[in-house]
């Protein structure tokens, strides 16, 4: 029996169950059935669902949802009819091919004679910006990541990829990555300018560099398009620096209560927060909208598909934006910790851009002005074609194998590994100093990117305000 009436958007009705638990596999069932894939399909990997509270699963062979109940509503139920999928296409779906795809986006499987027979999302991409790997549910076995077309024979070679708008009727808790942010995953543009999570001891919306040693007030705007209201929480974090940070590292800072009704917006919070010790002065924030922390119970309002993945969930976001004045005197060396977050050998790669800062990256930034100071008023409207130089940044590889390194001035950089292996970490420690050259004041932009497997997983930008005399 259905505990929400779902709709596409042309409100067409998706029939679904939630399947009584006297259905559901033993635990012999379920290490046997994973032990028979895993040895039937080899390269297919089962998928490891981490929770809040860091506890981590292996999500083995079940009854509770099927690969289209993972795909469209997820694991939460089982959707009954390939009828069902060709309906959802339809009403929220538009059909997408490499190289414009991206990750989480749909890929639909048919058979001979075109009944839809399987779907799963993307969840990383190759060469030409082709599908490398899948993840789906595979009927009443588990959750695997594998290659397109290594599935049952059953599902077909016959493949289309879509992409698809959430259905109605269920409640979204969506926080914007940034002002693109399309609340699918994987949204364009950069996923920790987030205009959504802020830190501001006045009250504003502004962004400001949180104080050491001070308490500082966080807070979070959580939008809710969809037909029913909300009520859980936010829970916000803090991390170092990182282009892909493990679930191990977010540090927590506290919570609070979230009620959004359907198609309003709230701001959440305060809450406060003193860094301590520990914390770089430079800290990652991090929010994520726990509205049920039980992807496969019925109840839970808003699921979270890829725990702890900014890019990958609408649930969670990232603001990492620090305002850094120079000088008197260089600061302290900035750490930027790369890492393989995808739970497979990928190469990884890292490019660090340094530009003149201009008057429309304030607004874009959430940068609160009176953190430039007087530079607030003389920022140009955009950069000139050949700017002078007023700084300089050496990045330096603490260790590893990377490709290159040196210093940029108002230039570009690329650091690349061909291969690092799941949870491996490096460091690059980056040294801003000021050139002697240059007008009074200026003001400059560094974004460090990190790509893995070509996806964007996680940067940094830093904002510098160079003084002279």
């Amino acid at each position: 029996m259905s505990h929400r009436t779902l709709t596409t958007a042309a409100a067409v009705v998706v029939n679904h169950t939630h399947p009584d638990q006297t259905y559901e596999l033993t635990a012999t069932e379920k290490a046997s059935y994973q032990a028979s894939a895993l040895a039937s399909y080899p390269g297919i990997q089962p998928v490891e669902y981490v929770r809040l509270n860091h506890v981590s699963e292996v999500l083995l062979p079940t009854r509770r949802y099927n690969c289209w109940g993972f795909t469209f509503n997820p694991r939460q139920c089982w959707i009954s009819s390939g009828t069902d999928v060709q309906n959802i296409l339809n009403g929220n779906g538009t059909q997408v091919s490499a190289p414009n795809l991206r990750v989480g986006d749909v890929i639909c499987y048919r058979d001979p004679v075109n009944t839809i027979t399987h779907t799963g999302r993307v969840w990383s991409l190759g060469a030409g910006g082709q599908p490398a790997l899948i993840q789906s549910k595979w009927g009443s076995l588990g959750e695997y990541l594998h290659p397109p077309l290594t599935v049952p024979l059953s599902y077909g070679t016959n493949v289309t990829y879509w992409r698809v708008t959430p259905l109605a009727g269920k409640g979204d808790g969506w926080h914007q990555d940034n002002a693109a942010d399309d609340r699918l995953p994987y949204s364009p543009g950069i996923c920790w300018l987030s205009p959504d999570l802020w830190c501001n001891n006045s009250g504003g919306t502004t962004h400001q560099d949180p104080l050491r040693g001070q308490p500082n007030q966080l807070y979070a705007r959580l939008h809710n398009p969809d037909t029913l209201a909300l009520d859980g929480s936010v829970r916000f974090y803090w991390a170092d620096p990182n282009g892909g940070i493990p679930h191990s590292e977010w540090n927590s800072i506290g919570t609070a209560p979230a009620a959004v009704a359907p198609g309003a917006t709230v701001v959440v919070g305060p809450v406060t927060w003193t860094p301590g010790p520990t914390a770089p002065a430079h800290s990652c924030l991090l929010a994520i909208a726990d509205l049920g922390d039980d992807p496969f119970a019925a109840a839970t309002q808003d699921p979270i598909v890829w725990p702890f993945e900014v890019w990958r969930d609408n649930n969670i976001v990232q603001r990492n934006v620090a305002v850094i004045t120079l000088p008197p005197g260089p600061p302290p060396p900035l750490p930027f910790t790369t890492g393989n977050p995808l739970g497979i050998a990928a190469p990884v790669q890292v490019q660090a851009r340094l530009a003149p800062l201009v008057r429309a990256d304030v607004k874009l930034l959430g940068i609160d002005p009176g953190a430039l100071g007087p530079l607030a008023d003389q920022l140009p409207e955009r950069a000139a074609p050949r700017p002078r130089p007023g700084m300089r940044l050496e990045i330096v590889p603490e260790k590893g194998k990377w490709r290159t390194g040196g210093t940029l001035v108002g230039k570009g950089l690329t650091f690349k590994m061909a291969r690092v292996p799941p949870g491996r970490h490096e460091r690059l420690v980056l040294k801003p100093a000021a050139l002697k050259a240059g007008p009074a004041i200026e003001g400059y932009r560094l974004d460090v990117v990190q790509r893995v497997a070509g996806v964007v997983t996680g940067g940094m930008t830093y904002v510098f305000v160079v003084k002279r005399g």
